[in-house]
């Protein structure tokens, strides 16, 4: 179990150059496809691919120090991979890919190099043959989850968010291109989903109010107040893996790396950043700002089809600062981002003393804190005097591990 806790204190570590080399890759086919029609409908799977391919072995290597394992995980992750595009079309989703990274850390550390491909490769196509067998439960209940929501852009937001990480872009698809979100008439044709029915129009549709225009929001807006929040906060390549991920999101319109890098970072900052999205969707539709995308909510699209630019640029700014502030209140609220990583011992213990902040000396044996009411005195058991606290001896020895 603590193999597994040290490893997913690591991850956020280990995406972090597996990110910039994956937002490079995207990008440059997100050029390419401007160029060449042929690769617009395949350019949303690289990010997928790249990212889960390189994930897997960077971690692999890190965790294992062996660039043979690291190979031979890759292998085994692909092969699961194309054996499920083979049968279905689709393929493992990022979270998917997060997971099945976890598993194959934690086999290939206990085992020998080929006892510890065939167990990865056995993981892989078991995981795979599961999604397979139940591929079409999978979809039926996704579009059952669809027609729950029907018509209600806000929650098509966020679910569009969430799925987009954990499934693909099925569920997405559902309300672009089907009927999910609208239906009409044109010229006697029944056209239906919202980008679908933007594109026939001469002017926006109000669907794109409701299920377009707050998509900017999560792709420019959020991303940067979220980003501002937390540079200051991170290491240096998890900052510049955001800095890359936040250019793909706002420049290219894809914001998957962004926010799955926000929910390996931490998952709370991820559901505060859904709770603007939410927001930002609602805004949009009661103000009915229309502005759509044919591919991608690019910010250069977002210009081109600006619609009460006054308006929307006035939520935009809003939702920005919303998202700088809602991130900057969790971080700090629950600890969660401190540029000093702590083992799990000693971060209870500090928790417990209000905070790293709240600690002013650790020595003979006492803790100075600079606020006593600060203390957990239920779950710590300590004599406080004024500010000086007293700790049991094993809970001393173990303060005593934060770093000078």
């Amino acid at each position: 179990m603590d193999d597994f806790f040290d490893l997913r204190t690591k991850t956020k570590y280990n995406a972090a150059y597996p990110a910039v080399f994956t937002a490079c890759a995207a990008a440059i086919i997100y050029i390419a496809a401007i160029f060449i029609d042929n690769l617009a409908d395949g350019a949303n799977t690289v990010l997928t691919i790249v990212f889960s391919l390189s994930f897997c072995a960077y971690s692999v290597y890190r965790y294992c120090k062996s660039a043979k394992k690291s190979i031979a995980a890759v292998c085994a992750y692909l092969g699961g991979d194309m054996m499920l595009n083979a049968a279905c079309g689709a393929h493992f989703s990022l979270i998917m890919g997060v997971i099945i990274t976890f598993a194959f850390c934690l086999i290939m550390q206990k085992t020998e190099l080929l006892v510890g491909y065939i167990s990865v490769l056995i993981v892989s196509s078991m995981i795979s043959l599961i999604f397979i067998l139940s591929y079409e439960q999978y979809t039926t209940a996704l579009k059952s989850l669809a027609g729950a929501i029907q018509g209600r852009g806000a929650a098509f937001g966020v679910l569009d968010n969430v799925t987009s990480l954990l499934f693909g872009d099925y569920f997405e698809a559902l309300f672009y291109h089907k009927s999910y979100s609208v239906t009409t008439a044109v010229d006697g044709k029944i056209i239906t989903g919202a980008v679908d029915i933007f594109n026939v129009f001469d002017s926006p549709h109000k669907s794109s109010a409701e299920f377009l225009t707050g998509k900017f929001l999560s792709t420019v807006f959020i991303p940067l107040g979220v980003f501002v929040s937390l540079f200051k906060r991170l290491k240096y390549e998890v900052v510049f893996a955001f800095f890359s991920a936040l250019m793909l999101s706002v420049l290219f319109g894809d914001n998957r790396l962004f926010y799955l890098l926000l929910f390996l970072v931490s998952p709370l900052l991820y559901v505060g950043s859904m709770i603007v999205v939410y927001i930002g969707y609602i805004v949009c539709s009661f103000v009915d700002i229309r502005i759509g995308f044919s591919r991608m909510p690019d910010i250069i699209t977002m210009f081109k089809n600006m619609h009460k630019p006054m308006y929307f640029l006035l939520i935009g700014a809003i939702t920005a600062a919303l998202s700088y502030f809602v991130s900057r209140l969790i971080s700090e609220r629950f600890d969660l981002l401190s540029t000093t990583e702590l083992p799990r011992d000693v971060k209870r213990l500090v928790t417990y003393l209000g905070g790293l902040d709240n600690i002013v000396k650790i020595s003979d044996g006492l803790v100075t804190v600079s606020n006593p009411n600060l203390i957990d005195i239920l779950h710590l058991d300590c004599d406080i005097r004024e500010n000086t606290v007293e700790l049991y001896p094993d809970d001393f020895d173990i303060i005593c591990k934060i770093p000078n």
